[in-house]
């Protein structure tokens, strides 16, 4: 294992996760033939998902996150020992904590003997034997104004571990000197990154499907469940939170999305075929049909990151690390989280159409029943009518005339008067002048006899 610089145990887990990608590949092939009901599972998924994200929780408010030196300032002291040591990293930092009780001291011991890459000289003295690494942190105290240690206190530091160990002289491989870069400021300028980046695909997601904000609020909920899910295993771990860290969730953000998308494309594609069978069951058929894909193209990026977390040393141990837990979490919550939440959404919307409906139906049965009823109550107070005057009497020209007259008044139920008696006349009219109402007098008119 010298060859491929691990240890026995991490061989070991390498063999563990070897096994479980294969045994991944052959369960996602099963789905090119037989299509299993994965959205009808989904009450088990929200189960899973709500432990899941209470157990990061507690990690994050819980244990606290181990914020590196580009947060909070400090130096950093590479120093290499002739042979491997015998003392743990908690007795370097007592010795250092004895001298600088004010600093807060982490320790990194390497697990073998490096060998030095040559410097290029001609001269072979130069190049450095093989040696452990020793890796020292020393954070500022936020008490002082102090950025790090200064060169005076680094060289005591390296003195009195020489001492204190006793492995014979530790070379001095580097030195560095970290201010505060990613202050308060920063770290609130990361959260805003993360939050205009989500609402930017909440956005762009509700647009390219049909402006539908049920597809672009699951996708985004699924972005901020790997978010929590991702840095509530790195408080865990212990890692430190660096830049390093920032820069690969901001990675899985973008990269967990894109399977969610390829998910709802295919469901998209199902609906304006007209298909037959019910939402639920087009988005089943769409995970299931897309479920080979994700996992493959999930894996050949974890299968590049397990090998960048076991041989890539110690500086990328922690990127790596964060990579592979936010490609498991974005192939999960693309499968069990976003494709779920989309069919809860959608039964949702149908079924608060159905309850507008049915109020607008009643309001319209409602509404159908009050005008009877105010024509009824309105017969009843009802006002009389005015009776509009009766036609004048025309005074007839001959006899024919006045018998006809006489006939239609008797038919119409009027008493017939008496022959050759006039009727009496209301108005000044002139004889023969019979109107529907009176006639109106214009101020200046004369009356004509």
């Amino acid at each position: 294992m010298s060859i491929l610089n691990v240890t026995t145990s991490d061989a070991i887990s390498l063999a563990v996760w070897v096994v479980i990608v294969a045994a991944v590949i052959i369960w996602a092939q099963g789905f090119r033939r037989n299509h299993r009901d994965i959205i009808g599972h989904r009450k088990f998924y929200y189960i899973f998902t709500s432990c899941m994200l209470l157990f990061c929780l507690a990690g994050i408010f819980g244990k606290g996150l181990n914020y590196g030196l580009d947060f909070t300032g400090g130096t950093i002291l590479e120093l290499g020992a002739p042979k491997m040591v015998t003392v743990t990293p908690a007795e370097i930092v007592d010795m250092v904590k004895s001298k600088y009780p004010d600093f807060d001291v982490t320790v990194q011991l390497g697990d073998s003997l490096i060998n030095p890459i040559p410097d290029g000289d001609d001269d072979p003295s130069n190049d450095l034997p093989p040696y452990q690494k020793i890796l020292v942190r020393v954070r500022s105290d936020a008490s002082t104004k102090e950025v790090g240690l200064t060169p005076e206190q680094a060289n005591e530091i390296r003195a009195m571990l020489e001492k204190g160990i006793n492995v014979g002289k530790l070379e001095n491989i580097s030195e560095t000197s970290v201010g505060p870069t990613m202050s308060n400021e920063l770290k609130t300028g990361a959260i805003k990154a993360l939050m205009i980046a989500c609402i930017l695909q909440l956005i762009y997601i509700t647009f390219r499907f049909g402006n539908q904000l049920r597809f672009g609020a699951s996708a985004v909920v699924a972005v901020l469940h790997d978010s929590i899910i991702m840095v509530g295993l790195y408080a865990w771990a212990g890692f430190p939170v660096d830049s390093n860290f920032v820069a690969a969730l901001l990675t899985i953000t973008s990269y967990s999305l894109m399977d969610t998308v390829v998910i709802f494309d295919r469901i998209r594609e199902h609906m304006h075929n007209d298909e037959d069978g019910t939402f639920e069951q087009l988005t089943n058929r769409a995970v299931c049909e897309t479920m080979t894909r994700s996992v493959n193209s999930s894996l050949t990026t974890l299968v590049v990151c397990l090998c960048l977390y076991y041989m890539g040393g110690e500086s990328l141990q922690s990127f790596a690390y964060a990579l592979i837990v936010g490609i498991i979490t974005g192939g999960y919550s693309s499968i069990c989280v976003s494709a779920p939440l989309v069919v809860d959404c959608d039964a949702y919307a149908k079924q608060r159409d159905l309850r507008r409906e049915e109020e607008l139906r009643l309001e319209a049965e409602e509404s159908a029943r009050k005008p009877a009823s105010n024509i009824k109550s309105s017969g009843n107070s009802r006002r009389p009518v005015r009776n509009r005057p009766a036609p004048r009497k025309v005074e007839p020209s001959d006899s024919g005339a006045e018998g006809q007259v006489g006939s239609a008044q008797s038919e119409g139920g009027a008493p017939e008067e008496a022959s050759g008696q006039k009727a009496p006349v209301d108005s000044g009219a002139p004889a023969g002048y019979a109107s529907a109402r009176p006639r109106r007098r214009v101020k200046g008119m004369r009356k004509k006899s």
